[in-house]
């Protein structure tokens, strides 16, 4: 039990880790089924519960590049960045041909 319990105070912690860093600005609340995050500069409190978790999930696989969907289209902006991206294209379409 105490061992569940820890498990449980160490993934809250790193929840509430990345919470602060997303809501820099806001207070964050952890409660059994919801998550409350207030504003401090507006007051607003928004809230992600099972309706809208789904939602915020996807925004956030889509902020930080979390997709394991091999064929992501890299939109570069800037001469260096559009090599880089040729570079992986070119880098997967090799893998492609290698598999079997």
């Amino acid at each position: 039990m105490r061992e569940r319990s820890l498990e449980s105070q160490q993934m809250r912690l790193k929840v509430m880790s990345i919470l602060a860093l997303i809501f820099p600005t806001s207070e964050i609340a952890l409660n059994k089924n919801i998550i409350q995050i207030k504003n401090h500069e507006t007051n607003e409190v928004s809230e992600i519960d099972e309706d809208n978790f789904e939602a915020f999930k996807e925004i956030l696989i889509s902020m930080f590049c979390l997709s394991n969907k091999e064929n992501k289209e890299y939109n570069p902006s800037g001469e260096l960045a559009k090599k880089i991206a040729n570079k992986i294209k070119q880098g997967r379409e090799k893998k492609a041909k290698l598999a079997p």
